[in-house]
């Protein structure tokens, strides 16, 4: 479904069921509904921090090219991949934003 979405639009929010706390600077992910547990790097923490409150994936972008130097299009498609595997993993859900 997530595939589907037009994705600068697409509405991000982390699962209720999910707990997460920081060490180190890196946010370690467990997901209640399946017991599994994350590791989350620096960027990757940035962004489940910057998801405190659902957020668009060009809402993330915006919010991560404030801290890192690269291109608008690679940050867009590696968030696009990462959001992708915390839906997979049943740590995020998406919807369409209404535009």
């Amino acid at each position: 479904m997530f595939a589907e979405m037009n994705p600068p639009s697409v509405l991000v929010r982390r699962r209720s069921d999910s707990i997460a706390t920081e060490i180190d600077g890196e946010v370690v992910v467990m997901s209640i509904a399946t017991g599994r547990t994350f590791g989350l790097d620096r960027r990757a923490s940035r962004i489940w921090t910057l998801l405190e409150q659902p957020r668009t994936i060009d809402g993330i972008v915006e919010g991560l090219l404030k801290y890192y130097e690269t291109s608008v299009e690679k940050c867009r498609a590696d968030v696009i991949e990462f959001v992708g595997e915390l839906v997979t993993n049943q740590l995020a859900t998406t919807e369409q934003a209404a535009l």
